[in-house]
């Protein structure tokens, strides 16, 4: 997941804004964590999130992410997905 967060219309349209958060939904399969033969705590969460964000300028947009094991070789489940809801 990256930790920097801007607006993808303002990065289109060449403006700088702040982004809000306005509620995180996820998906609520439960699931173990685990330490592996070497010992190493993992936290592979099967939950889908989706966070509705909105920019200063007004735009709207969805961040639909699986938060990631803390073990930087394990695999994420997919790729973070950033989806456009309202442009102007």
């Amino acid at each position: 997941m990256n930790s920097l967060l801007t607006c993808p219309v303002c990065v289109k349209q060449n403006k700088k804004s702040k982004v809000y958060s306005y509620g995180v939904r996820k998906t609520l399969m439960g699931y173990r964590t685990y330490h592996d033969e070497e010992g190493v705590y993992h936290d592979h969460n099967p939950n889908k999130h989706s966070e509705l964000l909105i920019c200063t300028e007004k735009h709207e947009f969805e961040r639909k992410y699986y938060k990631p094991c803390f073990v930087s070789t394990c695999e994420p489940y997919e790729p973070e997905e950033i989806i456009i809801l309202k442009e102007d």
